[in-house]
């Protein structure tokens, strides 16, 4: 909780410091990158693609990531150039509305990365809750990250209050059901072996991809030794993410009934 104070009372003077126009200037960068990326992204892939041949699914994201960072450095620092701190303005009543406008804003701010962190933290928290019985299932300790997260999600609401976190959280409750239903398939190899066998995914385990990735020993071996980094390194992979199939079967209503399928066995 001290922290916490410390923290907003840091973004208190910062705010009165540096006067609402410089805080705004990294929350209108981010848009103004947001729409750089969506309308150039597409092509600095290309370009990515034709300089370094590497492949779609790795220039897809080094593209439009390093697009993003460079304009977002540049707005920021055009922004700070262009706006005034608040002692650099002349008049007492200037600067007056300046530093209480800007520390309200900068209160607001660190509430806001609070709340966020909070609900990232609860994300993490249900996710890695049902991976040491997976972990345990295949013969091997818990991953430390694991059980650090689980940790910190109980001292978060622990400090604020599970009320409060849980008032504040504006996240649905189907949401965590589905995270902890995808932990609890991800930690359980029987319950993957009943998702696969889900009779309405015939038609995309018939996928000529998703055949390929099979016959793989490589990918066979990562998935039963739960290596989920080293499956999610393979571009095959990610090519079959963006089959618009697959989408549909993530995020559409066929999921949640394979989901309650797989574990029913479990």
């Amino acid at each position: 909780m001290l922290v916490l104070v410390l923290w907003c009372l840091f973004a208190l003077i910062r705010g009165w410091a540096n006067g609402p126009l410089r805080l705004l200037v990294k929350p209108a960068a981010l848009v103004l990158t947001w729409i750089l990326v969506c309308t150039f992204g597409g092509a600095v892939t290309a370009m990515v693609a034709r300089s370094t041949g590497w492949s779609a699914p790795l220039c897809s994201l080094v593209g439009p990531a390093a697009l993003g960072l460079i304009a977002y450095q540049v707005l920021c620092w055009f922004g700070q150039t262009v706006f005034k701190r608040t002692r650099d303005h002349a008049e007492p009543l200037t600067r007056t509305i300046f530093g209480v406008t800007g520390a309200m804003l900068g209160l607001a701010y660190s509430l806001f990365w609070i709340w966020a962190a909070v609900v990232l933290i609860r994300f993490a928290g249900h996710f890695a809750a049902e991976q040491p019985a997976g972990d345990l299932a295949r013969g091997s300790a818990p991953d430390p990250w694991v059980t650090n997260v689980v940790r910190l999600q109980a001292s978060v609401e622990s400090v604020l209050g599970k009320r409060l976190v849980d008032a504040c959280d504006p996240v649905p409750p189907w949401v965590y059901e589905r995270i902890d239903g995808i932990a609890r398939l991800v930690a359980s190899p029987v319950a993957l072996r009943r998702l696969i066998s889900y009779p309405g995914f015939q038609r995309a385990w018939d996928d000529t991809k998703v055949r390929a990735l099979a016959a793989d020993p490589t990918i066979v071996h990562d998935l039963q030794q739960g290596d989920y980094w080293a499956m999610l390194a393979d571009p095959r992979f990610w090519d079959l993410l963006s089959s618009p199939e697959w989408w549909e079967i993530v995020f559409g209503p066929q999921f949640d009934a394979a989901l309650r399928y797989a574990l029913e066995g479990t």
